[in-house]
């Protein structure tokens, strides 16, 4: 009989041997309630059918991918946060006008790594993340190579598409402008104060973190060519993909945490009634 083999990933560790909660414990910690799913659409962008719901969910996203959605999206706003702090401003814009190369190359590095094992193909997230997608590559390509700017977009766009707080109130925010408002970076300010103001408990760490992604993105704007990127970014976006849909309402509706559309909870749970909805309350 030959002898068996026991391999590394045949050996189980006990959880009471290590210093702080195990992978497994941390993925599984971040998930919590969901509806109860009848079915799953994965031909194009994924589509969850929700029971007793008049709408599907857009997206799927399971505890493993949160999970590396989060490590990735906390490398990201800590640079940012460390990048526009007052004492690195000038710092900062030298860095963005002579070497940004090696500013983008750990956060490409890094992001892939945690996130690719989790990475959807463009058909399967949603439309706005592709159009998100596009827009980032467009602006990045007039600043960096072009292979550098399509990694980057690919991150950036399915992080924001794996949390869906970050990408239904990017949503309400494209929801309040126009492509000729856009075209003016200052716009970009205003639809982050409105924003601030939408949020229900006061500016939140939320909030301040896109701030300061908003403050390094019109520090970018004092270079030529980032100025040419993004005008070519918004010239070419198709804004019915970036905006809240009835869709995005019908889920936003019991979220007391933000005003979405403007509307106080109160207001879209009488819209909800007015347009007579119904919606799930089985919790698995």
């Amino acid at each position: 009989m030959a002898e068996k083999v026991v391999r590394p990933e045949d050996i189980k560790i006990p959880v009471e041997c290590f210093l702080y909660q195990t992978g497994g414990q941390q993925i599984q910690n971040e998930g919590g309630e969901h509806y109860q799913i009848e079915s799953l659409d994965f031909r194009d962008d994924f589509k969850m059918y929700i029971k007793g719901a008049e709408f599907p969910f857009e997206g799927y996203v399971t505890n493993d991918m949160l999970w590396s959605t989060n490590q990735a999206k906390s490398v990201f706003i800590e640079g940012v946060k460390l990048l526009t702090k007052p004492l690195f401003i000038i710092p900062t814009v030298l860095t963005l006008i002579f070497f940004r190369n090696h500013l983008i190359q750990p956060f490409t590095w890094l992001g892939h790594r945690i996130m690719s094992p989790i990475m959807l193909k463009d058909k399967h997230i949603s439309k706005f993340a592709r159009e998100l997608q596009y827009m980032i590559f467009e602006f990045l390509r007039h600043l960096i190579p072009e292979d550098k700017a399509d990694k980057v977009s690919e991150i950036f766009c399915r992080i924001i598409d794996n949390d869906d707080a970050y990408k239904q109130r990017l949503k309400d925010l494209f929801s309040m402008t126009t492509k000729k408002k856009l075209l003016k970076p200052k716009e970009l300010s205003r639809l982050v104060n409105i924003m601030d103001k939408r949020q229900m408990n006061g500016t939140c760490s939320w909030v301040k973190k896109v701030k300061a992604v908003v403050l390094l993105l019109r520090l970018s704007l004092l270079i030529p060519s980032a100025r040419k990127g993004y005008k070519s970014a918004v010239q070419n976006i198709n804004m019915d993909n970036l905006i809240l849909h009835w869709e995005d309402m019908y889920w936003s509706v019991y979220k007391k945490d933000y005003d979405f559309g403007g509307m106080t909870i109160e207001q879209r749970k009488q819209l909800a009634k007015d347009k007579g909805w119904k919606y799930p309350n089985q919790m698995v």
